[in-house]
């Protein structure tokens, strides 16, 4: 055998294994670590008790992971780290959010038993 011949069908070999790699998610390499720790995070948030993270803000967080997911799975990894990043922005102002209207219920309950203390004949 030729050794162009050789050298083409080399090449060849070459060029059809690296198109490979690109179509193959496996070969894009490992989840962005935002992905890695949005999902962690999520799946915490989706288990939490009650009141604990506010729902709209918690459902678009899971929606974005979601799309994440999606997106490392068809090997968009630069995606998948962008959307795992909003879906952590989402979870932090859910829990935010969740924090502030646990804190106001408390105000509240706390005002209540201040005025009952407070009042003429106790």
């Amino acid at each position: 055998m030729p050794r162009s011949s050789l050298r083409r069908r080399l090449a060849l070999a070459s060029a059809a294994c690296a198109s490979f790699c690109l179509v193959l998610p496996s070969c894009a390499g490992p989840p962005p670590t935002s992905l890695v720790q949005a999902r962690g995070e999520v799946n915490e948030a989706v288990t939490a008790p009650p009141g604990r993270y506010s729902p709209p803000q918690l459902q678009e967080a899971r929606l974005k992971l979601d799309q994440a997911n999606g997106a490392a799975d068809n090997g968009d990894q630069q995606t998948a780290g962008r959307l795992a990043e909003e879906a952590l922005a989402d979870l932090r102002l859910s829990r935010a959010l969740g924090d502030s209207q646990q804190a106001a219920e408390t105000t509240g309950e706390l005002q209540s038993i201040d005025r009952s203390l407070h009042q003429p004949g106790r």
